[in-house]
């Protein structure tokens, strides 16, 4: 059964977004070359405050730990945490919004 992956990103490093946005895609590619994300494209947004937004669908929950224990993906995880940090994704909503949108950065 396929899961659902969404990461939330602020960046930390002023001007780092075009870096973030790198090292995802290639996060992206190195999981896809390992047959760990389904046909479905993946989904990479941005929010109004500038905030990371990356939706993907796994082939399985195998796949989750097959990204924590990949070293490639790793040393992605790894490079994206000196130039950002993950966050809570309840933190995207306002206390009493029932929406929130952001503008899709790949298609």
């Amino acid at each position: 059964m396929s899961r659902m992956l969404m990461i939330g990103l602020r960046v930390t490093t002023p001007g780092g977004d075009e870096e973030v946005i790198r090292l995802v895609k290639a996060a992206l590619a190195v999981a896809r070359a390992r047959n760990l994300l389904t046909s479905l494209p993946p989904k990479l947004m941005q929010g109004v405050a500038g905030e990371i937004l990356l939706v993907a669908e796994l082939h399985s929950v195998s796949a989750v730990d097959a990204i924590d224990e990949d070293a490639e993906l790793q040393d992605i995880v790894g490079q994206l945490s000196m130039i950002a940090e993950a966050v809570p994704l309840q933190s995207f909503l306002e206390t009493s919004a029932t929406r929130v949108t952001f503008e899709i950065l790949d298609d």
